[in-house]
């Protein structure tokens, strides 16, 4: 009963009941089949800027061993991207210096921290009649990219009226699939350029006892109006004597808060009675 510890030839003498003996040649061969033993841990992974991210088996190997020698360690899947973004099963595969291969599963949990890059530019809007004005969230931005993809969005402030004119400092906040949320600030400048709307009545005046007789710029307004509002009118005339009697062409200019400015003819009748 000979115990042989390793592969090779080995020659045994046999003697048989009749004393006779005989040499048997025997080519032993022993295998390894004992598989690896493999212990794996549970890993998190950061996307990069591109969206990508790659993992090492001995980011989860965790004391892996073999009765011989492992030959070599691989993951079932290394590559990951934003379509990964939470918890995955992965399996270290683990082959010894035989050829035995065992696996175990570990979790790979991937994250993107990342915020998306914020590209703004400014705008020049105008009122409209009824003295407002908006814009969108893609009026405003430039290019605002993520490395996995945009969500949402959305403006600080949309809709402006006459309070506004001027330069308005509005954010553009943008939020990514995964709820990385980055703003950046943009200027908005609001003018109005609509004139009033001029419009005049006929008046008539009497000349008084000396001569005299004068209009006023609400005897001649009839509803003059502006989107925002009037700062001012005025007559191009507004006094008249005797030489004038008979129907006189005069103008009501009116003038917005912005500037704007526009007139209209109004008649004026002077009569002496």
């Amino acid at each position: 009963n000979k115990v042989y510890k390793s592969s090779g030839t080995y020659n045994d003498t046999l003697v048989n009941a009749a004393g006779c003996d005989s040499v048997i040649t025997t080519f032993l061969v022993i295998g390894d089949t004992t598989l690896p033993t493999v212990l794996t841990k549970n890993a998190t992974l950061y996307l990069d800027q591109t969206g990508s991210a790659i993992i090492s088996s001995f980011n989860i190997d965790d004391g892996s061993s073999d009765n011989c020698g492992i030959f070599s360690y691989r993951l079932s899947d290394p590559n990951f991207d934003c379509s990964d973004v939470g918890a995955n099963t992965i399996y270290l595969i683990v082959t010894d210096v035989n050829g035995n291969i065992d696996s175990a599963s570990a979790i790979v949990t991937v994250q993107d921290t990342f915020t998306p890059i914020v590209v703004t530019q400014s705008l020049t809007i105008s009122l409209d009649s009824n003295g407002n004005a908006s814009i969108t969230s893609t009026n405003v931005d430039n290019g605002s990219t993520d490395n996995c993809n945009i969500a949402t969005r959305t403006l600080s402030k949309s809709s402006f009226d006459c309070a506004d004119i001027g330069i308005n400092t509005v954010y553009l906040i943008v939020t990514d699939v995964n709820g990385n949320v980055d703003s950046a600030s943009t200027e908005i400048t609001v003018q109005d350029t609509l004139k009033p709307i001029v419009i005049s009545q006929t008046v008539t005046i009497s000349i008084d006892s000396n001569g005299n007789a004068n209009t006023t710029v609400s005897d001649v307004d009839n509803g003059s109006n502006d989107n925002c509002s009037i700062a001012t009118r005025t007559l191009s005339k507004s006094s008249f004597d005797c030489f004038e009697v008979g129907s006189n062409s005069i103008f009501l200019v009116v003038t917005d808060v912005n500037g704007n400015k526009d007139s209209t003819s109004a008649t004026i009748i002077v009569q002496d009675t």
